[in-house]
């Protein structure tokens, strides 16, 4: 049987909360403290449950970003072959060059741009011996325009990581609560309705995840599903 998944928290709220109001009267009837107030205090947290930055749409940001920042990478590696090749020609000493492109391979960005910048530092001061190379004019500047980027990008793309821990640590304790509720309704309403199968179904949690999962691989399907 599936599972209910984090992302399906809320639309499963919102069955078991408008399921619980069609038969609030049974509820309140076997377990007085499943009322009225109850069912307020429910489709409340639901709703700010709903308002709240969701985890799932900052990771599709974070996922952006990660594209674009080794995207930047590859690039950038690209031009660390014409400038080993250019201090070569000059008789620089390139092995830097190939430690950063390792690192850039192994995605240790934050290294490969340190070493970088130690490795620019190094071509400057033999600027005289690469000015008889093949290296075009300027492109040790391009060189340095493109760390900027990339370290801008890269730090950009820590603090996701580190606000999605955080973010992904607050709404872990949300969804908890919310799924108590839906856990608290559905034990109930399968007691409430053992002896009606029917029913039954409609607070089962598995039945709801299945429910879910199937409306969700056809896209024409936008509405909430019903059980």
């Amino acid at each position: 049987m599936p599972y209910l998944r984090m992302e399906e928290y809320v639309p499963a709220g919102e069955i078991v909360a408008s399921n619980l109001e069609r038969d609030l009267n049974l509820f309140t009837e076997k377990y007085k403290n499943i009322d009225a107030s109850y069912l307020k205090s429910f489709r409340d947290f639901l709703a700010e449950v709903n308002g709240m930055e969701s985890v799932f749409a900052a990771t599709e940001g974070q996922k952006k970003l990660t594209v674009e920042l080794y995207a930047e990478c590859d690039d950038f590696l690209d031009k660390l072959l014409y400038m080993k090749s250019y201090a070569k020609e000059a008789e620089l000493n390139f092995g830097i060059i190939s430690i950063i492109m390792k690192q850039l391979r192994h995605r240790n960005v934050e290294g490969a741009m340190r070493n970088m910048r130690d490795a620019i530092e190094y071509y400057n001061d033999n600027a005289s011996r690469l000015s008889i190379s093949n290296m075009p004019e300027g492109f040790v500047d391009e060189l340095i325009a493109d760390v900027n980027r990339i370290e801008g990008l890269n730090n950009t793309h820590n603090t996701y990581l580190v606000n999605k821990k955080e973010r992904t640590a607050q709404n872990n304790a949300v969804y908890l609560r919310l799924y108590h509720y839906i856990s608290e309704i559905c034990a109930a309403g399968k007691l409430i309705f053992k002896k009606d199968t029917v029913k039954r179904k409609v607070y089962t949690i598995e039945r709801i995840a299945m429910v879910l999962q199937s409306t969700r691989k056809k896209p024409e399907c936008s509405k909430t599903p019903q059980l």
